[in-house]
């Protein structure tokens, strides 16, 4: 009963002193939600985005042009020298007369009477977009591939890889200027709690309160206010996260998060909450020993 007892006393200051200071807890919890909004945003684009980025090396495919009238020894000497090249995935050749033939079924007026001018080609994909400049080089230096005998999608590759790193930084630069916001607002929240009930900590004190008694709800009070502007945060969060889903269908059809994936993200986010307000509080209540008076008596 006396466990019981202390817990219930606990709780009831905690939520006191939360009802208290309202505006200054509505603040924190505010705060502290979109910090976590933006953390959960960021985190699960972040996610998304690599696992995009990781597909993209097989969606763009590079194109090697050959000499002209090359053996077939000479043909495969080069199919292997590209493969030996790191960053690398997969070669495939594309046979200049299948190819002819192709091109002369689909449009047989215009290639009528018109000997194969197509060179022997060679496709590839990588296995890393941000080697593709050297990957060029060591290519274009291979003694049957013709000058200039590359093509690539360098320009669009660049552009993507350069939009995902400003993507990162603004979220990231974003996501630490709110969190030092939320963490100060949770911080004077505590503070100016302790500071308004200075003379009753020191009543409690002096009839008895021991250390624990005093400064626990204080720092419940401040996982508290993680902990309810997590579980907001959580609620928000999906509520995005579908609603882009049903705007763009067609480009995030494949971004779908099952149940474990949704309880995972929310606990996470709920418990960062929590970790964090609490954190803050102890700060708070440890720089405050002095106004709340009190020694380790037990």
């Amino acid at each position: 009963m006396y466990i019981l007892d202390r817990i219930e006393f606990i709780l009831r200051e905690s939520f006191t002193a939360l009802f208290r200071n309202k505006w200054m807890s509505i603040s924190s919890i505010v705060t502290c939600m979109l910090t976590l909004f933006l953390l959960g945003g960021w985190g699960t684009s972040y996610y998304y985005l690599k696992r995009y980025s990781a597909s993209l090396p097989s969606k763009f495919e590079m194109r090697v042009f050959l000499s002209d009238k090359l053996e077939e020894s000479k043909i495969e000497d080069t199919i292997k020298s590209v493969k030996d090249i790191p960053g690398v995935a997969d070669v495939w050749r594309l046979d200049r007369n299948t190819v002819w033939e192709r091109q002369k079924q689909l449009m047989p007026e215009l290639t009528e009477d018109i000997e194969n001018p197509l060179p022997e080609t060679l496709k590839l994909t990588l296995s890393d977009l941000s080697t593709t400049k050297q990957i060029v080089q060591r290519i274009q230096e291979l003694p049957y591939v013709e000058k200039n005998g590359v093509s690539t999608f360098l320009e669009e590759q660049e552009f993507i890889a350069q939009t995902m790193s400003t993507i990162n930084k603004l979220a990231g630069g974003l996501v630490s200027l709110m969190i030092v916001c939320s963490g100060l607002l949770i911080y004077n929240t505590i503070r100016m709690t302790i500071i308004s009930r200075r003379k009753e900590f020191k009543i409690m004190h002096l009839i008895g309160a021991s250390r624990e008694t005093i400064i626990i709800p204080l720092l419940v009070e401040g996982l508290l206010q993680g902990v309810v502007g997590g579980i907001i945060a959580s609620v928000f969060l999906f509520f995005s996260y579908y609603s882009m889903i049903e705007l763009f269908q067609s480009i995030f059809n494949s971004w779908h998060m099952d149940r474990a994936e949704h309880m995972i993200a929310g606990l996470s986010i709920t418990g960062m909450g929590g970790l964090f307000g609490f954190t803050c509080s102890f700060i708070a209540v440890n720089e405050s020993k002095k106004r709340l008076s009190v020694t380790g008596k037990n």
